[in-house]
This record gives C-alpha cells, structure tokens and sequence, in this order.
C-alpha cells in the first residue's frame, strides 16, 4: 500500500541481508482501524528510480499482512513512529532520504498522485500513478492551481498527529440539491472554527465527514436509509440506479464528484464476502448502493485535529500535488517546523469531473445500462438544518473511520522493492537518475 495517511514503511516476511537495529525493541504504528508493529530493520530499498542504501523499516508479523506486502507511509516525517525512536539520518522516512539524498540533483520536494478508474467503473481495483520531482504528462495545469496551505500543529507534544491537511472552504461541501451544508469545526485549537480542516488519505476508501454532512447529502433521496455494516459502520444505503451529486470547495475552486464516486455497489467492492454475495437493501427493500461518504465523529473527550478524511472516492477526482516544503525534512525536525528552511508545505488539486454531461452519461451507462431513467433532484428540495452544525451531530457516528487501505502494491523478497502492483500503481521514474 502507498498512504498518505501515515508516514513509515513496514514489510510483512523476510527482507534479504535486512539488519535489526535498536536492540530489536519492538515499536507500533497505530491506525484508525488497527496497528502494525515490530522490530526496526534497515534494509536496501530501491523505489521509483532511487536506491537508498539503509531505509529504516518496521518487520511486521505476518498477521498484520501476508509475507511480501507492506505499506509505504509518505506523510509528513513528523507522524513517523520509527523517527521518533531512531533518529536521522537512519530512521529517515522513505521519502526523508529521497529528498534529502538528491538535493544536489534538483529533485523538487513534491510528489504527485493520480487515482483512476478503470473503463467500465465497475472493478473491485483502480489504476493509479505516483511521481516523486516531477508532473505527470498531460496534468501540467496543476501547477496554475491555487496552493491550499497545510495546517499545522502547534501543540509540540500532538506533532505526530500532523497530516498532509488543509482548510475546507466555509461550507464547503455542496448537496445534490445545489444547496451548501452549514459547517463548523470541532478543532479547539482551529484558527478559522468556520472551515474544516481535512486530511487528504489515500488509505481510506470512503471518506469520512461529519454525521450531519452524510445525512444532509443522502437522507433526503428516495429509499436513503442508514444502515450498519460489520466491520465498515453506519453507511447510508442509497439506490443504485439514483443519480448522487456532490461538490467540495478549496481554495475557491469547485471539485464535482463523480456521480459513480459518490454511491458504489457493494457486492462488486471489497466490502467482505456477505455482501459481495447478498449486497444491502434500501427502505423499500431494494437493491442498494453504499454512499461512499460516510458519517464519522470523535469519541467523547477526544480534542481531534482534522474534522473529516478525504479518502480515494474524492481523491479519484483530482490530480493532487503535495510540495512538502519542511514537512518531511532529514534533520529531525518537521512541518512547518521551528527550523524551517524551505517554503511552507502547500497541496495543489486540479479537478478532473470537469464535464458534467459525461459524467451523467457514464452514471447512465453503468448503473442503468444505457437507458436514463434518472429524474433530475429540484434545487433545495432537501432537508437542511438551518445555521452551523458542530461536526459530531448527525445520524450514524461512526467513532473509528472504519474502511481504509486500498492502494496495495507488490514488495519483493530480495528488498525493500518498488512498489507496483495489484492496483496498477505506476512509478514514474527519473530518467537516468539514480
């Protein structure tokens, strides 16, 4: 897996002429959902065109994950457990030694992710590319897009909480009816209470917004019912065949959602194996879809620092560009940090639901095989609580963010190797650099 959400590497089995480090003292990573843990090895690992020599990885059991696959966390180098145990340079994070290693080759301290689908929007895996220094062909508009400034963390002794997250516009998610969803935030220590803030996770495949901001968005449709699913959580079942639209702002710009992004089929998702063979129902006892966004609140007590998590059914909608600035620097300090010595970390997104009548079209053609059947939603039909909401109200808390990882990708048993793989996940390597 390749995540934003986190920051360390860890591989599940044996890694060839792999050395243990730190007396072999066990550290932990925790998700969401779970943790991986182990001793701390080093290791050569070769990935996108660069060899780093000692790349600090946790040896994970291979309960975590069967032998040979692993997760690559390319967060900032402040949420890294292994750094914080083992200093730099040798508990540098992947990304920490790249750049730090090819500050005499030019290499920009960005990196670039691009989520597809695949033709017929109906496969269980999606392709995607990941650059490290360089655009993609044919996505250089990115760079005339507006620079959305990462948020920090002030709070030294939370630092490890920092994630690659912004500010959401004021109300800045948009219902199928048209109307903007009054927000607030929950952040004690935001300095804007009236925008989100918003992790961009490429380890979570549904996003995960505030309880009101899912019932506001789904509720009103026909047949919308909120529903539990074992291991996932309060979703909203919505029918297949209803046409969902949502938009989000940042920065002043629009980003439309896919239609086929906003409620998927169950049965053809890695959603568990009773689904895949019996789906779920609506109120009307129908075949459902899951709403991909799905509500999610803190437990009681918890002083949270972000509001919502943007996972891949937004992120397939955006070319997204990360410069780091000092968020993952090779001398122990981090973000946004006291020793700050480049710019500051700023997220670049340039929109790709661009045409609506396609994206209509697609919708029609997959979900209701080529006949539109669909009966356009009337602006503010829906029902909308009037003034700001607080995030955690709302039907259907999910306390945990339920679903995650789904960029996986293939680790050699010979070394730390390039991640490539099952999701399709394309390296974009410099050219005769090494």
């Amino acid at each position: 897996m390749i995540d934003s959400g986190s920051s360390d590497l860890w591989v599940s089995g044996p890694i060839s002429n792999s050395v243990e480090i730190n007396n072999g003292e066990e550290v932990a990573i925790k998700y969401a959902v779970g943790e991986a843990s182990g001793p701390i090895k080093v290791a050569v690992m070769e990935f996108a065109g660069y060899t780093i020599q000692n790349q600090a990885y946790i040896d994970v059991n291979t309960t975590v994950g069967p032998e040979g696959t692993g997760l690559l966390g390319i967060g900032p180098s402040s949420g890294s457990v292994v750094k914080s145990v083992v200093p730099p340079p040798t508990g540098n994070t992947v990304l920490g030694n790249i750049f730090s290693a090819s500050e005499s080759d030019s290499v920009a301290r960005f990196m670039t992710i691009l989520l597809g689908r695949t033709p017929d929007h109906t496969r269980s895996y999606y392709p995607g590319e990941m650059t490290i220094g360089e655009l993609l062909p044919g996505y250089e508009a990115i760079v005339d897009q507006p620079k959305l400034g990462i948020t920090e963390i002030q709070d030294s002794k939370r630092k490890m909480g920092q994630h690659v997250q912004v500010l959401l516009d004021k109300d800045g998610f948009t219902a199928p009816d048209g109307v903007a969803i009054s927000t607030s935030s929950l952040l004690s220590s935001s300095s804007e209470p009236d925008r989100l803030t918003v992790i961009f996770d490429t380890g979570f495949t549904l996003p995960q917004v505030p309880p009101h901001v899912a019932e506001e968005i789904y509720s009103s449709l026909p047949g919308a019912q909120l529903t539990k699913l074992r291991g996932i959580g309060y979703v909203w079942a919505v029918s297949c065949q209803q046409e969902v639209n949502v938009s989000l702002s940042l920065g002043g710009q629009v980003i439309r959602m896919h239609p086929l992004d906003v409620t998927i089929d169950p049965t053809k998702f890695n959603f568990g194996l009773e689904m895949e063979k019996n789906g779920i129902k609506d109120a009307n006892g129908n075949k459902a879809c899951v709403g991909t966004l799905q509500p999610f609140s803190f437990k009681k007590g918890n002083d949270p620092t972000y509001d919502a998590i943007l996972g891949m059914s937004f992120l397939r909608n955006t070319y997204m560009l990360v410069n780091y600035g000092d968020l993952v620097n090779e001398n122990g300090t981090s973000s946004i940090s006291e020793n700050a010595t480049t710019t500051e970390p700023y997220i670049q997104l340039l929109p790709l639901t661009t045409d609506a009548a396609r994206a209509h079209t697609e919708f029609v053609n997959v979900r209701l095989g080529g006949i539109d059947t669909t009966v356009p939603i009337v602006q503010g039909s829906f029902h909308h609580r009037e003034g700001p909401k607080p995030v955690g109200s709302g039907r259907g808390v999910v306390h945990d963010a339920k679903v995650s990882g789904i960029i996986a990708g293939c680790i050699g048993a010979g070394a730390v190797a390039t991640f490539v793989g099952i999701l399709g996940l394309m390296m974009w390597k410099r050219k005769g650099k090494r």
